[in-house]
């Protein structure tokens, strides 16, 4: 039975600690964000009648217009916070046509707290404590009647107007740090703004918002084609139109000139020009000869900073003179101007798993790292400035998801106290991203996402798409030998399962905060070999027996590994290395051969440059990819012997459990084919169309394969959407 102990709302293992605004789950806090907490604190103050959705939109948002699909949402948050308990029981009980009710019973009572009050009367301070109680015959006042106290002599007057005096300097000086104290953001809502259910956000670019100060203009993905989208600021009906090629991704607006700058998502070939189109609307054209994939104007748009590659440029706003500022170690993106265009910002991607923050002086000066000290000094990028200059914006990017956090940047007189970084977002979505001031400092546009995807079988002979597994959120599905079991990773978390193939006997092989991709079972059905990373580690090979017990890397080592593949006979194991999306070409990626008996590995002979290698079940072959992602190539493991099989783009490849097909993918451009090879002539089929599919997959589009032939695929079901993020400020 629910029961409050100590002020805290317990029911189901759950509990709630109203002074805290938390919920937890067996001492697990659990995120919610206030909108959402706030709801369930109603329907629990509430729970002795059905609450009205009229209601709830009046006392969640009142006199505010916000529409049905808030609340419905935040419903489903709240409802997926409370779905671990095991009873089945529904605490959150929708009443079709009437509203929503809290279904636990819960007892509530008051706990006696101890409030300090201060009242200052004729520049005397006085300082007692009251206790509140719900006795009708307590006594209210001051524990401590001064009236009672006898008449001071002179020499205790004197002490007293010491301690008065000492008292009054400590009050001032108190006074004057809490007038000077850094004033910090926080969210106190969250409203939706588009609600189209199309992809606001392309894969590895970060800069998805701009406004012109009545519409919000950013990207949409249609059929792998980029789409200039825009929706009124306060939300409403999405216009869009094609945008100037397939990868094109917004990347500035200037507000002194009305021009808008484009670039493209971060990609592995040559960057593209640079576009400028005035607006309201204008042919794009390329300024002067600037290339890249990120671009930022200056506040007074006389300049233009650039990232290609490892570097950051700065050029006048025609496209002359450009001029380099910073030579990184890795990728260089997201760059940003101070609202005074002294400073520049800009993330850097050194790792699969690691970005960081650098500021330096628009005149070259001063560079330096931001955050270091913090947690998540490596996992952090896209920063931005509010237009006042105060607070600085930027993600923290985890492996399966991303928050958005709040630096308040040092002021003239802010020598109280260092500036800490604050977390923005909890809950709400799984991943945030895109931050965007309003000028007025009162709210932030970002883009938010609820990851999720169904699992999909491509019918071999009807070729029409089907669910597989009920279509659970899942990818990287395996099959055991003996076709019995199954294995797969849950998505997005990214935790490792196993099960037969009808879903039954699940049982979890991989605990957070490992994330676990692409596991194989072994020829003999005993181990599973996956790849997984956690924060601050880049992704490795881990083997895991069938059954479940630890799991362990194959090898110690800096570099990155792909994913695994067994060679017919279990002795050894394939893998790549990973191509950091965005980086460079890299002459040093090999493919490797890992022998489990002598723990070593070695490279493939003329394999520099290839990566994404699969073993066909029969030990013939083995396919990879060249960096470029354009090119399929099969290396004959009798003549040793490379050739190249396709030239038309390739995301993803699987063998036929026969080894008589090859199939594989194609994602980026505007012709999304499932293509199929066989081994007998090895001419192109083109298999399935896939236009019109909305793809998932955490490192892009995934493709599997079932025993008797046919593809799987992840149908992406995410929610992504555009929200604005109300800001209150405060000391």
């Amino acid at each position: 039975m629910p029961h409050i102990a100590n002020g805290l709302i317990k029911f189901e293992k759950y509990e709630i600690d109203r002074a805290r605004w938390q919920l937890s789950w067996r001492d697990e806090p659990l995120q919610l964000n206030r909108k959402t907490f706030d709801l369930l604190l109603y329907l629990i103050d509430h729970r002795e009648r059905v609450v009205g959705k009229e209601e709830l939109l009046q006392a969640l948002w009142p006199e505010q217009f916000i529409e049905e699909s808030n609340l419905t949402q935040h419903i489903f948050l709240l409802r997926k916070a409370l779905s671990r308990h095991e009873s089945g029981a529904k605490i959150i009980e929708t009443v079709p046509g009437r509203g929503y009710r809290f279904g636990v019973r819960v007892e509530e009572e008051q706990p006696i707290q101890s409030l300090l009050v201060i009242e200052a009367r004729e520049s005397i301070t006085r300082v007692t404590i009251e206790e509140e109680t719900d006795a009708p015959d307590a006594y209210s006042g001051p524990l401590l009647d001064t009236s009672l106290l006898p008449v001071p002599v002179a020499g205790r007057v004197r002490r007293s107007s010491f301690w008065l005096v000492g008292a009054s300097i400590t009050v001032s000086f108190l006074a004057v740090v809490l007038l000077l104290r850094q004033p910090r953001p926080r969210i106190v809502d969250a409203v939706r703004l588009t609600n189209d259910g199309i992809a606001k956000h392309l894969i590895g670019y970060t800069e998805g918002i701009v406004t012109d100060g009545t519409r919000l203009i950013f990207m949409e993905k249609q059929d792998n084609q980029s789409m200039l989208a825009e929706v009124p600021i306060a939300g409403g009906e999405v216009h869009s139109r094609p945008a100037p090629f397939p990868d094109a991704a917004i990347a500035d607006y200037s507000s002194v000139n009305h021009t808008l700058l484009i670039g493209s998502t971060l990609r592995t070939d040559d960057e593209r020009p640079i576009l400028a189109e005035a607006l309201p609307s204008s042919q794009p054209l390329q300024v002067g000869e600037l290339t890249g994939h990120n671009a930022s104007w200056s506040p007074d748009a006389r300049s233009i900073a650039v990232t290609k590659g490892r570097f950051l440029y700065i050029a006048d706003a025609d496209g002359s003179n450009e001029r380099r500022l910073v030579s990184a170690s890795g990728v260089v993106y997201s760059p940003r101007w101070s609202p005074d265009g002294r400073v520049l910002s800009f993330s850097e991607n050194v790792g699969s798993n690691e970005n960081r923050l650098w500021e330096v002086d628009a005149t070259g000066a001063n560079l330096h790292r931001l955050l270091i000290g913090n947690a998540n000094e490596d996992q952090v990028c896209c920063g931005t400035w509010s237009a006042d200059g105060r607070n600085f914006f930027y993600v923290v990017h985890g492996l399966v998801s991303s928050s958005i956090w709040v630096l308040p940047r040092r002021q003239k007189y802010s020598f109280f106290q260092e500036p800490k970084p604050t977390q923005l977002t909890v809950g709400l979505s799984d991943l945030w991203q895109a931050p965007l001031p309003s000028a007025d400092g009162r709210a932030l546009w970002a883009v938010g996402s609820h990851l999720r995807g169904e699992l999909m079988t491509v019918n071999a002979t009807t070729r029409q798409l089907q669910p597989f597994l009920g279509g659970v959120s899942a990818e990287g599905v395996s099959f055991s030998p003996d076709r019995s079991w199954i294995v797969y990773t849950a998505y997005p978390e990214g935790t490792l399962w196993r099960s037969r193939p009808d879903g039954s006997e699940k049982r979890q092989l991989s605990k957070s905060p490992l994330v676990a991709r692409f596991p194989q079972w072994s020829p003999d059905g005993c181990t599973i070999a996956f790849m997984a990373s956690q924060p601050g580690s880049p992704w490795r090979i881990y083997l895991v027996p069938a059954d479940g017990g630890k799991a362990y890397p194959i090898l110690e080592e800096s570099a990155t590994e792909g994913v695994p593949n067994w060679s017919p006979d279990g002795k050894q194991i394939s893998f790549g290395r990973l191509l950091d999306f965005g980086s460079e070409r890299d002459p040093n990626l090999t493919i490797e051969f890992y022998d489990l008996d002598s723990h070593s590995h070695k490279t493939l002979h003329g394999s520099e440059g290839m990566w994404t290698p699969r073993w066909s079940p029969d030990g013939r072959f083995l396919s990879a990819v060249t960096q470029d992602n354009r090119t399929l190539r099969l290396y004959d493991m009798q003549t040793q012997q490379w050739t190249d099989l396709a030239s038309v783009g390739v995301n993803d490849v699987i063998w036929s459990r026969d080894s008589r097909y090859l199939y594989f993918d194609t994602f980026f451009g505007g012709d999304p084919t499932l293509y199929r090879i066989p081994m007998d002539d090895r001419k192109l089929e083109r298999w399935a169309d896939l236009r019109g599919f909305p793809r998932g997959g955490f490192f892009g589009p995934w493709l599997g394969i079932t025993p008797d032939g046919s593809p799987l695929l992840l149908k992406d079901t995410s929610i992504e959407e555009i929200y604005r993020l109300n800001l209150e400020i405060s000391n």
